[in-house]
């Protein structure tokens, strides 16, 4: 009897440290998501399109539909390509999917923006 609670007491101390390191890294894992950014706004407004007009400060994309969104680009706005941060990435041509708030409908205030080759593009559009 003696035995079986050695045995038990064993049993329940290595499920109860499996336990705990399931806990501890999926706590690291969603601490690095958040600090990285991986999370970002995906439950936000956001708009993917091509550029078809660049000028000083805003941009222009149009969607799959034939719509088109004034992208306003602050010293605020974060873009992105592939695993880094860019400046001056943008080019008419480019797919790209913006975050940030919409003010009319027609015009973006953009606080993140992906931008993307035609073919990640396509697979990420909603």
């Amino acid at each position: 009897m003696s035995q079986n609670r050695t045995i038990l007491k064993r049993v329940l101390l290595v499920f109860g440290g499996l336990l705990l390191f399931a806990l501890v890294f999926q706590a690291v894992l969603f601490s690095v998501g958040v600090k990285t950014g991986f999370f970002y706004r995906w439950t936000g407004n956001y708009y993917a399109g091509e550029i078809t007009q660049i000028s000083a400060g805003s941009f222009v994309i149009s969607d799959r539909t034939g719509g088109e969104k004034t992208i306003l680009v602050s010293g605020r706005t974060v873009m992105r390509k592939g695993m880094g941060t860019v400046q001056d990435a943008l080019a008419v041509g480019n797919e790209v999917i913006v975050f940030g708030p919409s003010r009319d409908g027609k015009i973006v205030e953009a606080e993140l923006i992906r931008i993307f080759k035609g073919t990640d593009a396509d697979k990420a559009r909603p």
